[in-house]
């Protein structure tokens, strides 16, 4: 299972040559209390793209030669999106080939696709994610109720939900959330239950960050060239959850009172606990330390090994 993060939310404008008349699904005409319709302004109204699961993609004429484009860009062509990519500047261009060939007034020429493949179009939106897989659905939900109760971050407020927890949800930078992908999986009801996605998704919690036109403004992660290098979402997933506040090591010794596992909680911690427990013990003690004190002593040994 690759734990790659992924992009999720795309919001852009893309330069592409369109017919704007057949793109819109009307005309807004904005007329002063004076009703003089010869300085009267008009916009073109968005067109709303669904697929057969109801995932949908966003459409409007933004200028002579560019659309704007909004919607979770690889969920619309997949109908799910357990997986994902990180190719940014790929998933516009599927998008704007996609839009080539449904006859609705978009017309790319080699010179918008050069341009695109280049990255020179302007973000105001992205959302990154990143799988975190557990061996047992119930373990993962226990760690995803650890987060809603003992999880912190600086100066972003806390809202915890049922399938989830936000941190600065109301935020015009950006938005950190967790929340059990099988839970929303079940709830869409895109995937059947003999789907190997679906129980692949009973064993994720996802962490998201969707950053805003402002944040990426500041972050210069504003045009797709930024993006380029695929490493960009791991980097920024890595900046912002390095943040989390979560009860320290320490803390965690001192809650745990049974003997054996104080024992096993350091073996953790010194790299031993392979070789001075067998297989079945270590399975047995991870599912005890998530259960009783909410500790994934997964997560500790990837930290370990960092």
């Amino acid at each position: 299972m690759i734990e790659r993060c992924n992009i999720d939310w795309i919001h852009a404008v893309v330069p592409v040559k369109h017919d704007p008349y057949k793109l819109s699904t009307g005309i807004t005409i904005n007329v002063g209390n004076d009703l003089d319709f010869d300085s009267a302004t008009h916009h073109f109204k968005p067109r709303i793209i669904k697929n057969s699961c109801g995932n949908t993609l966003w459409i409007k004429s933004s200028t002579e030669n560019s659309i704007e484009i909004s919607g979770n860009v690889f969920k619309f062509f997949n109908q799910h999106n357990v997986n994902g990519s990180n190719n940014l500047i790929g998933l516009v261009k599927e998008t704007v080939l996609y839009l080539q060939s449904i006859d609705i007034g978009v017309y790319p020429d080699n010179s918008d696709f050069n341009n695109i493949e280049k990255g020179n179009f302007r973000l105001f939106r992205v959302d990154v994610n990143k799988p975190l897989f557990f061996l047992t659905k119930n373990e993962a939900l226990e760690y995803l109720r650890f987060l809603k109760k003992q999880a912190s971050y600086p100066y972003r407020k806390k809202e915890v939900f049922e399938n989830g927890v936000y941190f600065g949800m109301k935020s015009k930078r950006w938005v950190l959330k967790f929340y059990h992908k099988g839970s929303e999986v079940n709830k869409n009801g895109n995937l059947d239950d003999t789907n190997e996605l679906k129980a692949l998704a009973d064993l994720m919690i996802r962490a998201e960050i969707s950053i805003k036109s402002r944040q990426l403004n500041e972050w210069d992660l504003k045009f797709g060239y930024h993006w380029e290098y695929s490493d960009v979402p791991e980097k920024l997933m890595q900046k912002i959850v390095s943040k989390l506040i979560l009860p320290n090591r320490e803390e965690d010794i001192k809650e745990i009172k049974t003997p054996s596992h104080r024992r096993f909680y350091k073996a953790c911690l010194n790299g031993n606990m392979e070789s001075d427990y067998s297989l079945r013990t270590i399975q047995r003690y991870k599912k005890t330390f998530l259960t009783n004190y909410g500790i994934n002593i997964n997560n500790l040994i990837e930290k370990e090994n960092i």
